[in-house]
């Protein structure tokens, strides 16, 4: 059997999240209908908000597996998720403690260039992408794996969902928007 493996990106912070992950379902239905037959495969770096909410979804499935990137030397890659015994950091932990497989890259000279680097290997390796996304454009972060991943000419399936109010930490949403589907490329 062959297997399909799905890139995972999308907003860190996130609220009203109950249509996100039913639009999540969606996207991983219609994959597997699209690929019949095929075993899933999440590559994720395990960020907070989005990518936990779609690695959960497709571990869900039967036989399904998990491929973790590690964009940067982990110690300060953890910090950045708390300190251990934080309830991100024990989610991180349990959901790296059953991936088939951890991919560490190597060091960068800042962890946005880290970051910027395991964004470009998702994008590079996946089969197919699941961006939970408010659809606007920026140079980084979830638009430009999303960008890379179209030019790739594979595949996207977007959730729709808000980002946050710019500058700030604070979560919005779109709404009825919110959990959307949009699929580009997908058959």
């Amino acid at each position: 059997m062959s297997t399909i493996q799905i890139g995972v990106t999308g907003h860190r912070i996130l609220t009203d999240v109950a249509p996100i992950v039913r639009g999540v379902e969606d996207a991983i239905d219609r994959i597997q209908s699209a690929y019949p037959g095929q075993s899933l495969t999440a590559l994720s770096s395990l960020a907070k908000g989005a990518d936990r909410i779609i690695v959960e979804a497709i571990l869900r499935r039967p036989g399904t597996q998990l491929i973790v990137v590690v964009p940067f030397q982990e110690s300060p890659f953890l910090e950045d998720f708390g300190i251990e015994g934080c309830t991100s950091r024990i989610h991180y932990d349990s959901l790296i403690r059953i991936a088939t497989e951890v991919v560490r890259l190597p060091d960068c000279q800042s962890h946005e260039e880290g970051y910027q680097q395991g964004r470009q290997y998702i994008a590079d390796r996946c089969d197919v992408l699941i961006a939970v996304w408010d659809g606007v454009q920026g140079p980084d972060g979830t638009s430009g794996v999303v960008e890379r991943v179209l030019g790739q000419g594979k595949p996207v399936v977007i959730v729709s969902a808000g980002n946050r109010k710019p500058g700030t930490q604070e979560p919005i949403s779109l709404g009825k928007e919110q959990g959307r589907v949009i699929v580009k490329g997908l058959h």
